[in-house]
């Protein structure tokens, strides 16, 4: 009995490693409302990171990006007293924003700075410079 469990769990770990090995059949826009899975924005990430600079104009090796956080409210208290008016209010804040710029400064060299604004203070939050090489460059 022991020997019998035993075989079906070593079938059962094959056959789900063969099933994950295999590439998915369906793309991104067979899938509903043309999802990607996160196989494909992965290759799609090394695609891009392996990606030389096509143009040596500036603003060709720069991205910028970003983020923008809203809090909102609305509060609407009913006093069950006919003397007292009931009150209701709302409200729209800037919680965070953020603005990223990565450059791809030379070969080998890229640079990432983030400046963030957050509850009415404006800082760097990230900064960095990387450097990667290559056989004849290793760092």
């Amino acid at each position: 009995m022991n020997k019998l469990i035993v075989v079906v769990v070593i079938a059962t770990c094959f056959m789900v490693s063969v099933c994950l090995a295999q590439e998915p059949s369906e793309s991104a826009a067979d899938r509903p409302g043309g999802v990607k899975s996160l196989e494909d924005r992965i290759r799609q990430i090394e695609e891009a990171i392996g990606r030389k600079v096509e143009s040596e104009k500036w603003y060709d090796r720069i991205q910028i990006s970003g983020l923008i956080e809203v809090e909102a409210g609305y509060n609407d208290t009913d006093y069950n007293n006919p003397a007292t008016e009931d009150e209701t209010s709302s409200d729209v804040d800037l919680a965070t924003v953020e603005l990223v710029v990565d450059a791809a400064i030379v070969d080998h060299v890229d640079g990432h700075v983030m400046v963030k604004y957050e509850e009415d203070d404006i800082f760097v939050d990230e900064g960095f410079i990387t450097l990667s090489g290559t056989e004849q460059f290793p760092a």
